[in-house]
C-alpha cells in the first residue's frame, strides 16, 4: 500500500490506508459480505500487507522490514524496473509528471509489513519470504483436502519439472528448442485440471485450485506460441461497424519459427445473433516460415448494442457506476466483439491461440494503429454547448445551438435533425436537413433558441434527436484511445444542460485569456456577456496588456504554456501598475521553484 493509514497528507490518502489494511482480513473473511459469497465469488487472504510510503530511502532509526534495490539492472529489460517505472509514472499527464526524471545506478526502497497471515522475521531479504511461490506450492492452497488428492504432490512435482526443463533448454537464438518441453507441460497440466474437475474436493478447494492451474494454463499457451514462434492476425476491413453491416475479417497464420505446426480449426467467436461464414482460404500444416490465410464473412446482428464500457452513470450527479452486465465485472472493459480462434497441433499437443479482430487506422502524425471492431450507431449527434449558462434577465435571450452529425454509415446518409426545447422555448427553425456524402463526414447545423424573460433559477434541457431511414438517433459518443494500447467509444446523450441563474457581469467587461491545456472557461465566460480575447505569444510579447479589466491563465498553463513562462515579467509588470491577474491551478512543483508569483504558493 502506498498509504498505512495514518494522519498526514490529503484526507482521502489517509483514508485508502485504512480501508487498505481492513481490506486485507475482510476480504478472506465469508462472513464479511455474504451476499457476494451467494453471487459466486471466494474469500481471498492476501499474504502479507507492506507499506512502501517512504519511497526510495529509510531514514536513520527507521524501522523497515525489506529492502529492495530498484536501481539494479535487470539484463533482459536492458534497464532497472526504477527506470522502467518512472518512464511508466511520465505518461501520467493528468497530474503534471512528464518532466520526471529517473535516477541512475543503486536505489533502495524499503518496505514495512502493516499485516501477515503469515509469520514473519524482523528482518526479510525479500518480499516473498514465507511463501512458496514454485508451482508445487500450490499444493498448499487446500490445506488438509490434500489427502483427497493423492496425485496433487506429484502431478505438481512433473509439471514443476517440465517448466524447468523448458527454461534450461531456452536459448535466444533457437526459442523452439524449448517447444516440446513445454507442450508436454501442458499436457501434464491439462490431465490434472481434469483429475482436480472429477475429484472429491469440495467446491472451495476445486476452486482454489483450478483458478491457479488455469492461470498456469494461459501461462504454458503463451510460452508455447513464444516458442513455435505462431502469429494469429485477423485484420477486419473496418473498425466501426452499425447494426446490419456486413464485413470481412481475414484470419492469418504465420510460422516464424523452424518446427512444423498444424492448424486444425479456425473460428471468429461474435456475439450472438451475428453470422459468421467462411468465404475463402483453408487450413494446411504449416512448416518453418510459411502462412496461410482464411477469410470470413460477417454480419453484425439488427438490433445489436453498440460496444461501450459495461459501467456507467445514469447521471453526471452520481458517484458510483452502474453495470450494465455482471458477466465483465472484475476487467476493465467487456471482452472484444469479434475474437479469432485458432486451434494448432505441435509436438503430438494440441494448443490454442486468440486474438481480437481489429481494423489499420492511418494516423499520418503517428503512422498506422490498430483498433478492434466496435459497434456504433448509424448517427452520432452532439449538442453544443454541452453546457450553457444564462443569466436571469427581465428580458428575453436568444442564443445559438449547434448540431454535428457524424456519418457512420458505409455510405451517403440523409436526415434531418429537430431539437426538443423547454415549453415556451421557441427553436428556429424547427428542423433542419443534413446530408452526408460517404462513412466519416459530418454535417454541423445551427438552430436559433429564445430564452424567455422573468425565468426562476433552474436546470433546463435541450436534446438533439437526428432522423435516418425511419429510425432516431439521440447520442454521441467521445473516442478515448491511448497509443498502441486500446480505442475506446464513451457515450454521451445528445443535450444540452442549460444552467439559469441569478450572475450580474459589469458591462464591457473585457478579459484576457491564456488557456491551459482543454480549457473551456473562455467560452463559459463568454455566455455570461463577458468579452474575452485569447491571449497568443505575440499578445504576451508586445501586447497592450493595460486594454484588459483583468487576464486569466488557465489550469496548469505554466505548465503547457512555454511563451507564457517566457514573458511572465511583463504581467507581473501588469499587476505592478494596477491590473488585475488571476492563476489558476498549477503543480507547486513547478510553480514554486521558479518563482513566477512574487511569493511562493503554500
Amino acid at each position: 500500500s502506498r498509504f498505512d493509514g495514518s494522519p498526514g497528507g490529503h484526507g482521502h490518502h489517509q483514508a485508502a490506508g485504512i480501508l487498505t489494511r481492513e481490506a486485507l482480513r475482510a476480504a478472506a473473511d465469508p462472513n464479511r459480505f455474504s451476499e457476494q459469497i451467494v453471487a459466486g465469488l471466494r474469500p481471498w487472504q492476501a499474504k502479507k500487507l507492506y507499506w512502501g510510503g517512504r519511497g526510495f530511502f529509510s531514514p536513520p532509526g527507521e524501522n523497515w522490514d525489506v529492502k529492495i534495490n530498484l536501481g539494479a539492472l535487470d539484463p533482459i529489460l536492458g534497464r532497472s524496473y526504477h527506470v522502467m517505472g518512472m518512464e511508466g509514472l511520465s505518461k501520467q499527464r493528468s497530474q503534471g509528471v512528464a518532466a520526471i526524471v529517473p535516477r541512475r545506478g543503486p536505489l533502495e526502497a524499503t518496505f514495512t509489513i502493516l499485516d501477515s497471515a503469515l509469520p514473519v522475521s524482523l528482518k526479510e531479504t525479500s518480499l516473498f519470504d514465507g511463501i512458496d511461490t514454485a508451482i508445487t506450492g500450490i499444493a498448499g492452497r487446500i490445506g488438509s483436502e490434500a489427502a483427497q488428492l493423492p496425485e496433487l504432490t506429484a502431478a505438481l512435482s512433473e509439471i514443476q519439472q517440465h517448466a524447468t526443463a523448458a527454461l534450461n533448454a531456452f536459448t535466444p537464438r533457437q526459442p523452439e528448442t524449448t517447444a516440446p518441453r513445454v507442450l508436454a507441460g501442458l499436457a501434464r497440466l491439462r490431465q490434472f485440471i481434469s483429475a482436480v474437475e472429477t475429484s472429491p474436493l469440495s467446491q472451495a478447494a476445486k476452486y482454489e485450485l483450478l483458478v491457479i492451474l488455469r492461470g498456469k494454463e494461459r501461462d504454458f499457451l503463451d510460452a508455447a506460441r513464444r516458442a513455435l514462434s505462431i502469429e494469429l492476425e485477423a485484420r477486419a476491413d473496418d473498425d466501426t461497424v452499425i447494426p446490419g453491416q456486413t464485413f470481412n475479417v481475414t484470419v492469418s497464420i504465420y510460422n516464424r519459427g523452424r518446427e512444423t505446426v498444424e492448424p486444425t480449426a479456425v473460428s471468429l467467436s461474435a456475439p450472438p445473433g451475428w453470422q459468421v461464414t467462411q468465404t475463402k482460404g483453408s487450413l494446411k500444416p504449416l512448416g518453418g516460415k510459411e502462412q496461410t490465410q482464411v477469410t470470413c464473412s460477417v454480419k453484425v446482428a439488427d438490433d445489436a448494442a453498440y460496444t461501450q464500457p459495461y459501467w456507467f452513470l445514469k447521471s453526471e450527479t452520481d458517484n458510483r457506476y452502474e453495470l450494465r452486465s455482471e458477466r465483465s465485472h472484475t476487467l476493465p472493459f467487456a471482452p472484444p466483439e469479434v475474437i479469432a480462434k485458432l486451434e494448432c497441433r505441435a509436438f503430438g499437443t494440441s494448443f490454442e491461440l486468440a486474438e481480437p479482430a481489429h481494423a489499420p487506422e492511418i494516423d499520418r502524425a503517428h503512422g498506422v494503429t490498430f483498433r478492434d471492431v466496435q459497434v456504433v450507431p448509424a448517427l452520432s449527434v452532439k449538442l453544443d454547448p454541452l453546457v450553457a449558462i444564462v443569466p436571469l434577465s427581465s428580458a428575453s435571450q436568444e442564443r445559438e445551438w449547434r448540431v454535428t452529425i457524424l456519418n457512420n454509415v458505409p455510405g451517403p446518409a440523409e436526415g434531418a435533425v429537430e431539437l426538443q426545447t423547454p415549453d415556451g422555448w421557441p427553436v428556429t427553425p424547427r428542423s433542419i436537413p443534413f446530408r452526408c456524402a460517404r462513412k466519416s463526414e459530418s454535417a454541423t447545423v445551427a438552430f436559433r433558441i429564445k430564452v424567455p424573460s422573468g425565468l426562476k433559477k433552474q436546470q433546463a434541457r435541450i436534446k438533439a434527436v437526428a432522423r435516418l431511414n425511419g429510425q432516431e438517433y439521440a447520442s454521441w459518443y467521445q473516442v478515448i484511445s491511448y497509443p498502441d494500447i486500446w480505442t475506446r467509444h464513451l457515450y454521451h446523450p445528445a443535450e444540452s444542460r442549460v444552467e439559469v441563474f441569478d450572475v450580474q457581469v459589469a458591462p464591457n467587461l473585457t478579459i484576457g485569456y491564456i488557456p491551459g491545456p482543454q480549457d473551456e472557461i473562455p467560452e463559459a465566460l463568454r455566455q455570461l456577456g463577458v468579452k474575452v480575447k485569447l491571449l497568443e505569444a505575440e499578445d504576451l510579447a508586445f501586447g497592450d496588456l493595460s486594454q484588459f479589466d483583468g487576464i486569466i491563465a488557465g489550469a496548469r498553463a505554466y505548465e503547457f504554456r512555454d511563451d507564457l513562462t517566457a514573458h511572465n515579467q511583463r504581467l507581473l509588470q501588469y499587476v505592478h501598475d494596477g491590473g488585475v491577474f488571476i492563476v489558476q491551478y498549477n503543480n507547486l512543483r513547478v510553480w514554486n521553484p521558479a518563482q513566477y508569483a512574487p511569493y511562493p504558493a503554500k
